[in-house]
């Protein structure tokens, strides 16, 4: 969600947060994604650093979606256009229609575009959206296992930035300066916090990775998300 143009919706809080509380993230969850996941509510997960153990994701209220929106000035409702990524996860198109009902039933209308992958390659990595309001992005902690790698995402710090709060900036900036493990974990649960309560997006679930492997295999090694493939062994 895009707050660079103060003629948005976006721009402000009030708007991002009813969006969060219009969506049941967890039918999603249990019913789309199968039970496979979680809803989301911040950039990491458990074991990782800078996860905040005191957030939980948005529930599941449209009465208070439409009182924030009312107070918004939008009590009469909304409509913006999004643009998805249709690959990669199989459940996506499901997902997004999803959205897109629960939204309208608050009286936010969600126009879905589809978007292949170079086209949202190019949407992300330049920040032009063209006549998008929104459009689908992860929050991919994973690589670092570290939540600053997400949170600079939807932040000034990343080039094309979409969403910018310049009141994050020295929290993020100091985060990198920090050698004392607990002082640094201690702010980045601190910025988990702010993000969550900004709502930079529609927080939804976490994205799972299903491998299937060969009994011929030993143990499945892995460095955070990714498979160590040279460490794989036969089993004896």
């Amino acid at each position: 969600l895009a707050n660079r143009d103060p003629t948005s919706p976006f721009a402000d809080q009030r708007v991002r947060q009813a969006l969060n509380y219009a969506v049941d993230k967890q039918a999603i969850a249990d019913i789309i994604m199968m039970g496979t996941t979680t809803a989301a509510g911040q950039a990491g997960l458990p074991g990782m650093a800078g996860y905040n153990p005191n957030i939980s994701p948005y529930p599941y209220d449209p009465e208070r979606a439409r009182a924030l929106l009312a107070d918004a000035g939008y009590g009469s409702g909304l409509s913006f256009q999004a643009e998805v990524l249709i690959t990669g996860i199989l459940e996506a198109p499901t997902m997004y229609q999803k959205v897109a009902q629960d939204l309208a039933a608050v009286g936010v209308s969600m126009e879905l575009n589809p978007l292949q992958g170079q086209q949202w390659i190019r949407k992300y990595f330049t920040g032009d959206w063209g006549d998008a309001d929104a459009i689908s992005a992860t929050w991919n902690a994973a690589s670092y296992w570290d939540v600053i790698r997400a949170i600079e995402i939807f932040s000034c710090k990343k080039t094309g930035a979409f969403f910018c709060e310049p009141d994050l900036m020295p929290m993020i900036d100091a985060s990198h300066g920090m050698f004392d493990p607990e002082e640094r974990s201690r702010t980045l649960q601190d910025l988990s916090q702010r993000m969550h309560d900004l709502a930079p997006a529609l927080f939804l679930v976490h994205i799972v990775d299903v491998i299937a492997a060969s009994d011929r295999l030993g143990e499945l090694p892995f460095r955070h998300k990714q498979l160590a493939v040279d460490k794989l062994r036969m089993a004896r």
